[in-house]
């Protein structure tokens, strides 16, 4: 059952789960005139972005029907909202965004766990202040730890995606001005793709392309399908390798 998070004017859709609240993405992005469809590409890469939990959430509307909802949990939505830029987003809605980035996470936890309650410390006992810094040192070690081990995976991304976009081969056939099958045959041929489809290892290596692995409920079911898609990087070394061919073929498409 969807509900609403009320930030001044806006309202944010979630789904409470056992696991907690998850936002709904697109609920998320057009309040704030972001795309939603590269934010949901760029958040289940989970090598581009290790810290988000994501989910797939299936609801019934009013009529019966099933109704698949990219979301994002809790404590992912500050995160998210930390890596946003704000001069892409409309001239009109940077200072809400850069206002809900300030106080997001304050406005998540008044309204799920209350307000907090002021502290004052000057009525701490010696041992509770040596108990609370103890906490904070293993928080912070535990932290420490935590980017320790997601740096050499944020070093694999910054290698598989220099930008945000990325790019289906349907979409890269627009771009360049073929059909889909054609650039299909043609990227077989280059040994760019492999026969069912998927990228040689050494153009995912480079930077030029990913696998990306969508779930969907069918009948009831889950099924994960992988689907190829470019880089901006791939984008423009496809678009070169078609250009070229076609120079030597002497025609404006390559055979």
């Amino acid at each position: 059952m969807l509900e609403r998070l009320p930030f001044e004017d806006l309202a944010f859709e979630f789904v409470r789960t056992a696991d907690g609240p998850f936002f709904v993405l697109g609920s998320l992005c057009e309040a704030f005139g972001i795309d939603a469809r590269s934010q949901r590409h760029r958040l289940s890469n989970p090598l581009r972005t290790p810290w988000a939990s994501c989910r797939v959430i299936m609801t019934l509307q009013v009529r019966g029907q099933a109704r698949s909802l990219f979301c994002l949990d809790l404590n992912s939505v500050p995160l998210w909202l930390g890596t946003l830029d704000t001069s892409r987003v409309a001239l009109a809605m940077r200072p809400r965004l850069v206002e809900f980035q300030r106080r997001c996470a304050a406005v998540l936890r008044d309204f799920f766990f209350g307000r907090a309650v002021a502290f004052d410390g000057r009525n701490l006992s010696r041992t509770a202040a040596l108990e609370l810094a103890l906490d904070a040192s293993r928080e912070r070690d535990a932290l420490d730890q935590r980017v320790a081990l997601l740096t050499p995976k944020a070093a694999v991304a910054d290698r598989l995606t220099s930008t945000e976009g990325l790019h289906t081969i349907e979409e890269a056939a627009k771009a360049i001005g073929t059909g889909r099958n054609r650039l299909f045959r043609f990227l077989r041929a280059q040994r760019f793709l492999l026969p069912n489809g998927f990228p040689y290892q050494t153009h995912v290596d480079a930077g030029r392309s990913l696998v990306r692995e969508f779930v969907f409920v069918q009948n009831g079911r889950e099924r994960a399908v992988g689907r190829t898609h470019l880089t901006a990087k791939g984008l423009a070394y496809v678009t070169a390798l078609w250009r070229a061919k076609a120079d030597q073929t002497g025609s404006e498409t390559a055979p």
